[in-house]
């Protein structure tokens, strides 16, 4: 319907879905941003917006909007999970 907008470059790896139910639409509440990857399996449902840059990890169920870019969501529900780099020295001394 003209009442969803899917920005460019989505990725769909095999299995995905993506619906809604337009009765239920509020204020044409369903985005997909650009650049956008969803693992395999991984589904949409409801109306929802989603930033731009987004990483749907398989299997993922997307049930409620995450407003953020550059993000990534996993599980079901989808929940964002953060990165965390850990970085070690190691110092070598030549005797």
């Amino acid at each position: 319907s003209g009442r969803t907008s899917v920005g460019k470059n989505i990725t769909l790896t095999g299995g995905n879905v993506i619906g809604f139910n337009e009765n239920k639409l509020i204020d044409d509440s369903f985005k997909i941003g650009d650049n956008c990857v969803m693992g395999a399996n991984a589904v949409v449902i409801g109306s929802v917006v989603l930033g731009d840059n987004l990483f749907i990890g398989a299997s993922a169920c997307v049930t409620k909007s995450f407003f953020e870019d550059n993000i990534t969501l996993v599980g079901v529900p989808a929940k964002q999970i953060v990165f965390i780099l850990k970085i070690y020295f190691c110092i070598y001394y030549l005797v």
